[in-house]
């Protein structure tokens, strides 16, 4: 019995030690009111993650971007994030706050896919992390140049986003041997395709795990 406490107590510490990672959900426990500052959300798994942010860094609502001060404690947050070589806080280069799920009717149970809230067409839940350095761009594709995996083949949506140091740009800012990090997922064809594609000072390619 004091073995198995023992090994809880070890994993929980581990876990509890355990450093952000590039994508996290949580609520906003605190952030600065400032340009530049610190926030802080917890996890479902009550990890309390701290970030830094400055006035490059992409805050958004319903669409829209936002000031520190507009966000609230309490509401339900999305954290994109780099890691910046010299500071072991997270440099916060998105957040987007996330709407709260609507109930379906009782009587559409079992007949009708889950309602999707507008605001989440805004940053589709996508499963893959990747970065990279840019290679051939396209219209409809891009190649992403992955260390230790060599080229891989990217679909770039009519609605992919584009951000560089922290604002929205057009696709044709993007330009080839760009040092990114890419929020994907599959689609219906099984093709791996962008949700979001990010660069800036800060991106540093080694920084998914």
């Amino acid at each position: 019995m004091r073995l198995l406490v023992l090994a809880g107590l070890l994993t929980g510490a581990a876990f509890a030690q355990r450093p952000p990672v590039a994508l996290a959900r949580g609520v906003l426990v605190e952030i600065g009111k400032g340009e530049t500052g610190t926030l802080s959300i917890r996890t479902p798994y009550e990890e309390i993650l701290k970030y830094r942010y400055d006035a490059r860094t992409y805050m958004e609502r319903d669409k829209e971007r936002v000031t520190p001060p507009r966000l609230q404690q309490g509401e339900p947050v999305e954290v994109l994030s780099d890691r910046d070589p010299g500071n072991e806080v997270r440099y916060a280069r998105l957040i987007h706050v996330m709407d709260e799920p609507k109930a379906r009717p009782a009587s559409s149970m079992g007949h009708f896919r889950g309602y999707r809230p507008q605001g989440d067409d805004l940053i589709p839940r996508g499963t893959l992390l990747l970065s990279g350095v840019t290679g051939r761009i396209a219209d409809g594709e891009m190649v992403l140049h992955v260390r230790n995996e060599g080229e891989r083949l990217i679909r770039l949506r009519s609605d992919t986003r584009f951000l560089s140091a922290g604002d929205v740009v057009n696709r044709k800012e993007l330009a080839p041997n760009t040092r990114v990090f890419v929020r994907a997922g599959r689609g219906l064809d099984n093709e791996v395709e962008a949700y979001q594609v990010i660069w800036g000072d800060v991106l540093n390619p080694a920084m998914v795990h």
